[in-house]
Protein backbone atom coordinates (compact mmCIF):
# COMPACT_ATOMS: atom_id res chain seq x y z
CA UNK A 1 0.00 0.00 0.00
CA UNK A 2 3.03 2.66 1.02
CA UNK A 3 4.95 1.55 -2.18
CA UNK A 4 0.92 2.39 -4.45
CA UNK A 5 0.95 5.92 -1.66
CA UNK A 6 4.82 6.49 -2.60
CA UNK A 7 4.45 5.91 -7.17
CA UNK A 8 1.10 8.22 -6.79
CA UNK A 9 2.64 10.89 -5.21
CA UNK A 10 5.55 10.72 -7.05
CA UNK A 11 3.59 10.90 -10.50
CA UNK A 12 1.46 13.82 -9.10
CA UNK A 13 4.95 15.63 -8.54
CA UNK A 14 6.47 14.79 -11.75
CA UNK A 15 2.94 16.15 -13.66
CA UNK A 16 2.53 19.04 -11.47
CA UNK A 17 6.49 20.07 -12.23
CA UNK A 18 6.28 19.87 -15.89
CA UNK A 19 2.42 21.13 -15.98
CA UNK A 20 3.02 23.97 -13.84
CA UNK A 21 6.56 25.18 -14.80
CA UNK A 22 6.47 28.48 -16.49
CA UNK A 23 8.70 28.70 -20.01
CA UNK A 24 9.70 32.13 -20.39
CA UNK A 25 9.38 32.01 -24.65
CA UNK A 26 10.78 35.51 -25.14
CA UNK A 27 14.09 36.31 -26.99
CA UNK A 28 15.58 40.10 -27.13
CA UNK A 29 15.47 41.10 -30.48
CA UNK A 30 16.92 44.52 -30.11
CA UNK A 31 17.43 47.19 -27.52
CA UNK A 32 16.14 50.48 -28.31
CA UNK A 33 17.41 53.61 -26.69
CA UNK A 34 18.18 57.20 -26.34
CA UNK A 35 14.42 58.04 -26.55
CA UNK A 36 13.69 62.08 -24.83
CA UNK A 37 13.24 60.92 -21.13
CA UNK A 38 14.32 58.31 -18.93
CA UNK A 39 11.32 57.13 -17.82
CA UNK A 40 9.01 54.67 -19.69
CA UNK A 41 5.40 53.48 -19.03
CA UNK A 42 2.99 52.59 -21.99
CA UNK A 43 3.27 51.12 -25.14
CA UNK A 44 0.46 50.19 -27.76
CA UNK A 45 1.30 48.15 -31.05
CA UNK A 46 -0.51 48.32 -34.31
CA UNK A 47 -0.45 47.11 -37.75
CA UNK A 48 -0.81 49.34 -40.73
CA UNK A 49 -2.58 48.53 -44.45
CA UNK A 50 0.84 47.15 -45.27
CA UNK A 51 1.25 44.99 -42.51
CA UNK A 52 3.80 46.73 -41.00
CA UNK A 53 3.90 46.30 -37.62
CA UNK A 54 4.52 49.59 -34.73
CA UNK A 55 5.33 50.17 -31.50
CA UNK A 56 4.00 53.09 -29.70
CA UNK A 57 6.00 54.36 -26.81
CA UNK A 58 5.27 56.97 -23.74
CA UNK A 59 8.38 58.15 -22.29
CA UNK A 60 8.74 61.01 -19.86
CA UNK A 61 8.72 63.72 -22.39
CA UNK A 62 7.97 62.21 -25.84
CA UNK A 63 5.76 60.33 -27.73
CA UNK A 64 7.88 57.61 -29.94
CA UNK A 65 6.88 55.43 -32.86
CA UNK A 66 8.70 52.70 -34.18
CA UNK A 67 8.25 50.44 -37.08
CA UNK A 68 9.03 47.06 -35.93
CA UNK A 69 8.43 45.05 -38.54
CA UNK A 70 11.72 43.80 -38.14
CA UNK A 71 12.20 43.11 -34.73
CA UNK A 72 15.92 42.72 -34.94
CA UNK A 73 16.17 46.98 -36.18
CA UNK A 74 13.83 48.95 -35.03
CA UNK A 75 12.96 52.21 -37.08
CA UNK A 76 11.89 55.57 -35.46
CA UNK A 77 9.39 57.41 -37.09
CA UNK A 78 8.56 60.18 -35.09
CA UNK A 79 9.27 61.13 -31.35
CA UNK A 80 7.07 63.85 -30.80
CA UNK A 81 8.34 66.16 -27.70
CA UNK A 82 5.01 67.41 -26.28
CA UNK A 83 6.04 69.42 -23.38
CA UNK A 84 5.17 67.47 -20.15
CA UNK A 85 7.48 66.04 -18.45
CA UNK A 86 5.59 62.96 -17.35
CA UNK A 87 5.52 59.21 -17.47
CA UNK A 88 2.46 58.11 -17.39
CA UNK A 89 0.59 58.07 -21.09
CA UNK A 90 -2.06 56.13 -22.67
CA UNK A 91 -2.52 55.53 -26.65
CA UNK A 92 -5.17 53.36 -28.37
CA UNK A 93 -4.92 52.93 -32.16
CA UNK A 94 -8.35 53.18 -34.52
CA UNK A 95 -7.92 53.38 -38.36
CA UNK A 96 -4.90 55.33 -39.67
CA UNK A 97 -4.66 57.36 -36.15
CA UNK A 98 -3.08 57.44 -33.05
CA UNK A 99 -5.44 58.80 -29.76
CA UNK A 100 -3.17 59.87 -26.69
CA UNK A 101 -3.09 61.27 -23.08
CA UNK A 102 -1.26 61.78 -20.09
CA UNK A 103 -1.86 62.17 -16.40
CA UNK A 104 -0.23 64.18 -13.99
CA UNK A 105 -0.34 67.76 -12.92
CA UNK A 106 1.93 69.15 -15.59
CA UNK A 107 -0.39 67.59 -18.47
CA UNK A 108 -2.14 70.01 -20.27
CA UNK A 109 -2.12 68.53 -23.88
CA UNK A 110 -5.54 66.68 -23.47
CA UNK A 111 -6.33 64.61 -26.15
CA UNK A 112 -3.58 64.38 -28.61
CA UNK A 113 -4.29 62.83 -31.89
CA UNK A 114 -1.71 61.64 -34.41
CA UNK A 115 -1.93 61.23 -37.94
CA UNK A 116 -0.34 57.63 -39.01
CA UNK A 117 -0.14 58.32 -42.90
CA UNK A 118 1.84 61.30 -42.08
CA UNK A 119 2.49 61.84 -38.15
CA UNK A 120 1.32 65.53 -37.96
CA UNK A 121 -0.28 65.79 -34.49
CA UNK A 122 -3.47 67.84 -33.25
CA UNK A 123 -4.46 68.69 -30.02
CA UNK A 124 -8.11 69.51 -28.27
CA UNK A 125 -8.09 70.43 -25.29
CA UNK A 126 -11.90 71.92 -25.28
CA UNK A 127 -13.02 68.64 -22.74
CA UNK A 128 -10.12 67.84 -20.86
CA UNK A 129 -6.85 68.97 -20.19
CA UNK A 130 -5.30 65.92 -18.66
CA UNK A 131 -6.37 62.01 -18.40
CA UNK A 132 -5.10 58.29 -16.80
CA UNK A 133 -6.62 56.23 -19.35
CA UNK A 134 -8.48 55.76 -22.72
CA UNK A 135 -10.15 53.35 -24.39
CA UNK A 136 -11.82 52.91 -28.17
CA UNK A 137 -14.87 50.73 -28.45
CA UNK A 138 -14.47 50.09 -32.87
CA UNK A 139 -17.44 48.78 -33.46
CA UNK A 140 -19.70 51.33 -32.29
CA UNK A 141 -16.60 54.41 -32.93
CA UNK A 142 -16.52 55.62 -29.55
CA UNK A 143 -13.60 56.72 -27.00
CA UNK A 144 -13.91 56.62 -23.92
CA UNK A 145 -11.92 59.00 -20.98
CA UNK A 146 -11.40 57.79 -17.82
CA UNK A 147 -9.47 59.98 -14.86
CA UNK A 148 -9.52 63.03 -16.43
CA UNK A 149 -9.87 66.45 -14.98
CA UNK A 150 -13.29 66.95 -16.95
CA UNK A 151 -16.07 67.62 -15.26
CA UNK A 152 -15.90 65.93 -11.48
CA UNK A 153 -13.42 63.21 -13.04
CA UNK A 154 -16.28 62.10 -14.92
CA UNK A 155 -16.38 59.62 -18.27
CA UNK A 156 -16.03 61.73 -20.72
CA UNK A 157 -17.27 59.48 -24.14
Amino acid sequence: MKYIQLVFVTFFLLFATIAFSQTFNIAKKAYVGGMPGFLYNDIWGYTDDDNKEYAIIGSSQAINIYDVTDCANPILKMAHVDGSTVSWRDFKVYRNYAYAVCDGAPCTEGLQIINLDNYTVTQNTNDFQRAHNIHIDTIHERLYVVGSNAVNGQITI
